[in-house]
C-alpha cells in the first residue's frame, strides 16, 4: 500500500507532533495540515538528503554494525472500522543482527525496525552527546507496535566521517499505551474539526540512555486512572465552554450594543482595542541597508540627508482594531468566564 494523503492519517513521524512533543512543528501546525486548513510540511535540505542517500546509509551500517537488512521500504498501518488505516508509518528496513559477529556481544534477537536520517552535523553531535531526543523515540515506537517488532534502530550518517552512528531502541509498551491514548485524542479533534487543546503540563518523554523502567502496583495503577479521568473531564470542559461560548456568538448575532444582558443571568461587554503599531522590519532593513551603502560610497551629502529624514514613524505599521468581549455572571456565578 501507499500511503499518499496525508490528512487521511498520522504517519509515525508526526506522532510527536501530535503530542505536542516535535520541536519542527507545533499540534496546532500539524491539526491545520491535517484538517486541510494549511499545506503539508515544506521539505528542506536535510528531508533530500536523506532520501536520497538511504541505500547508502542503510548498506554501511549493515557493514559497520553487523546486520542483514531483510527487506527495504515497508509500510505498516493500524486499520480501525470508523477510520480506516488512521496511524501509519513507513520505515527503511527490516533487520537482523548477525550472531556471528565477535563484536556483537549481546546481539538483538529477532527481526528489527531500521530507521535512516541524515541530520546536520549540529543535530549529529547533540545526539552523540544527549542521546535521542523525544521526537526520535516516539517515532521509533509507533514503528514498533505497528510493525509488531521489539526492537528498533536509527542510523544517523556523519557525513564528514563517511560513517554511522546507531542508537537502538528497544519496544516500551507502557511508553506506547501512553502515545495511543494521546494519537487517539488528537486524530478525534481532527475527524470532528475540534481544536486540540494543550495540555498545561506536556507529557514529558524520558530521556533515551537505557533501558526504561515498568513501573506496576496498585499506587501506579490507583494514580494512572485517577489522572485520566480528571484529564478527561478537563478536556470535555474546556471544549464545552469553547462551544458555549460560539453558540453566545450566535445568540447576540448582529448586536452592536457595548454591553448585553442575556436572560438576566451572564453580563456580556465588548470594548474596541486599538493594538500598538508594530515595526515593518522589511522597510526598516531596506533603508538601513541603503545608508550604510551611502556611507561606504562616501556619499557623505546623501548620508547627512537620510538620517536626518529618519523618524520611527515611518517604519511603523497601523494595526486594525480588534474587539475584546468578556463574559460575567449576573446572580450565583460571579467570575470572568
Amino acid at each position: 500500500m501507499k500511503f499518499k494523503d496525508r490528512t487521511e492519517y498520522i504517519g509515525a513521524s508526526e506522532a510527536a507532533a501530535a503530542m505536542g512533543q516535535s520541536p519542527y512543528q507545533s499540534q496546532f501546525e500539524l491539526w491545520c495540515r491535517k484538517t486541510g486548513r494549511a499545506g503539508d510540511i515544506t521539505r528542506d535540505p536535510v528531508m533530500d538528503r536523506g532520501n536520497d542517500h538511504e541505500e547508502m546509509i542503510t548498506n554501511r551500517a549493515a557493514d559497520e554494525y553487523g546486520m542483514t537488512i531483510l527487506d527495504r521500504q515497508m509500510e505498516f498501518a493500524v486499520a480501525d472500522g470508523e477510520w480506516g488505516a488512521w496511524l501509519r508509518c513507513h520505515v527503511d528496513g527490516i533487520i537482523q543482527e548477525w550472531t556471528e559477529i565477535p563484536s556483537n556481544n549481546a546481539p538483538m534477537e529477532g527481526r528489527g525496525v531500521l530507521e535512516v536520517k541524515a541530520p546536520g552535523w549540529r543535530m549529529l553531535k547533540k545526539f552523540a552527546e544527549d542521546g535521542l531526543t523525544a521526537d526520535y523515540i516516539v517515532q521509533m515506537q509507533v514503528c514498533l507496535m505497528l510493525a509488531d517488532m521489539e526492537w528498533g534502530r536509527y542510523a544517523l550518517y556523519d557525513y564528514e566521517a563517511h560513517s554511522v552512528i546507531c542508537f537502538d531502541v528497544r519496544r516500551n509498551r507502557a511508553l506506547t499505551d501512553m502515545i495511543m491514548t494521546n494519537l487517539t485524542t488528537f486524530w478525534t479533534y481532527v475527524r470532528q474539526d475540534i481544536v486540540p487543546l494543550p495540555d498545561d503540563e506536556p507529557i514529558v518523554i524520558p530521556e533515551y540512555g537505557g533501558d526504561q523502567d515498568s513501573i506496576d502496583g496498585d499506587e501506579a495503577q490507583e494514580a494512572c486512572a485517577k489522572y485520566i479521568t480528571f484529564h478527561q473531564a478537563e478536556a470535555a470542559a474546556k471544549a464545552g465552554v469553547a462551544s458555549a461560548k460560539s453558540d453566545l456568538l450566535q445568540v447576540i448575532g448582529d448586536s452592536n450594543a457595548k454591553v448585553m444582558l442575556l436572560s438576566g443571568m451572564l453580563r456580556i461587554n465588548r470594548a474596541c482595542v486599538t493594538r500598538k503599531p508594530t515595526i515593518d522590519g522589511m522597510k526598516l532593513a531596506e533603508f538601513t541597508a541603503s545608508l550604510a551603502a551611502a556611507i561606504v560610497d562616501d556619499d557623505t551629502k546623501l548620508a547627512v540627508k537620510m538620517a536626518g529624514k529618519y523618524e520611527l514613524g515611518n517604519f511603523q505599521k497601523a494595526q486594525k482594531p480588534y474587539t475584546r468581549m468578556s463574559i460575567t455572571g449576573v446572580n450565583e456565578f460571579k467570575g470572568d468566564v
